[in-house]
């Protein structure tokens, strides 16, 4: 009778402390289909802020202006209002136009654009990416790009490393490309 009562209270135990891990991995579930925050951004819990350095099963983990590590439980995060001070999500993304050189296929610049967008350091790869034919000035046919930025600091950079990688992978450089200003640094224009 005794090893019973045992069982019974080492059951009940175990299913209270499933029940608090299962909400954790829950959550984590959820949020892999719509993340709230992604590795880097800046993040405020319930008044502890910090930078995302990890998004786990059952906890974020952020680290402090001063250094310390703080983690905040899934289920909590998902309970209280979380607020991001800076990130991926909080930057708004770069549009550039990308004028076709006569003689190339928009098949071929839409994979130059694609390219040049996927090895440029400041595109974040946590946002989408959508590149769509547009016209540019004087009626010619231009793709515009639209990526997101690892940060608002880095846009102009962005735009000037995509512009250049969308050359190099027609097989020039910016300033010699077809179709570039031939002088002057190459400036993106946005898209209209």
């Amino acid at each position: 009778m005794m090893g019973a009562i045992f069982a019974a209270c080492a059951l009940l135990a175990a299913a209270v402390l499933a029940r608090d891990l299962l909400r954790q991995v829950l959550v984590r579930l959820v949020w892999a289909v719509t993340p709230p925050c992604a590795l880097g951004d800046t993040l405020e819990i319930d008044g502890v802020g910090g930078e995302v350095t990890q998004l786990g099963w059952t906890h974020i983990r952020l680290l402090t202006e001063n250094g310390d590590v703080v983690l905040v439980p899934n289920a909590r995060a998902f309970r209280s209002a979380l607020r991001r001070v800076s990130g991926v999500g909080s930057c708004p993304p770069v549009e550039v136009l990308l004028p076709l050189p006569a003689g190339v296929g928009l098949a071929r610049a839409w994979r130059a654009a694609r390219e040049a967008a996927l090895v440029s350091p400041y595109v974040s790869p946590a946002r989408p990416l959508r590149i769509s034919a547009a016209t540019g000035a004087g009626e010619h046919l231009s793709l515009c790009l639209c990526a997101g930025v690892v940060d608002r600091a880095h846009r102009d950079a962005c735009c000037l490393s995509i512009v250049e990688g969308f050359a190099e992978a027609l097989g020039g450089s910016p300033s010699a490309a077809p179709g570039a200003e031939a002088a002057g640094p190459v400036t993106p224009d946005r898209c209209g």
